[in-house]
């Protein structure tokens, strides 16, 4: 009789972590999906200077890797099955032919390694945090610039897909360490270890 109780007890404790994990996730995912509505267009490409890279930072702050990688992939499940999600609200279920999917692609790429930086690493300088948070969005800006160039070759490519990305990245690298070095002082306050 007790060991049935401890099993239905047990069961009960698993469906409600896994019920957590999956509504942190669809929130995380919807948290990206709204950043990408703050946008600012570039007239000369079809691109918009996004903050879908400042939420997958900020998420890889306060999640694990493995929450982060699955928030990056249900979001990209979702424009795949043409929600709004991309830049400005935009929907385009055939977005992974698109000149620009390699930002999106971008995504998963940086949501497997900033997560896995911060652990391994735990930065407890400015300076350290910046770089690793720079790794991310270069990822991102990596990816896309590549994917982008083979349509309309390397040197537009990096005049039309990267440079112009910079100060914005810059400013977005700059509020994700901020936000990192906050949430790591509270913790070391409290008596918490970083992440």
């Amino acid at each position: 009789m007790t060991e049935t109780i401890s099993i239905g007890k047990n069961s009960k404790m698993i469906f409600i972590s896994i019920s957590l994990n999956v509504i942190k996730i669809i929130i995380c995912s919807l948290f990206i999906a709204l950043m990408a509505r703050f946008a600012i267009p570039l007239s000369f490409i079809a691109l918009s200077v996004t903050l879908q890279t400042l939420a997958i930072s900020i998420i890889s702050i306060f999640f694990k890797k493995k929450e982060v990688v699955l928030a990056v992939i249900f979001y990209l499940f979702l424009a795949f099955c043409g929600f709004p999600v991309l830049q400005n609200g935009q929907s385009n279920p055939l977005w992974v032919f698109s000149p620009t999917a390699g930002y999106l692609f971008g995504f998963f790429m940086a949501a497997v390694i900033l997560p896995t930086a911060l652990t391994k690493y735990k930065p407890k300088h400015f300076a350290k945090t910046w770089l690793i948070f720079a790794v991310n969005e270069s990822t991102v800006l990596l990816f896309g610039t590549l994917w982008l160039s083979y349509y309309i070759g390397i040197t537009n490519g990096l005049a039309k897909g990267f440079i112009p990305f910079i100060p914005g990245a810059v400013l977005k690298i700059t509020i994700a360490s901020l936000i990192y070095r906050v949430k790591s002082r509270i913790k070391i306050k409290n008596g918490y270890k970083i992440r």
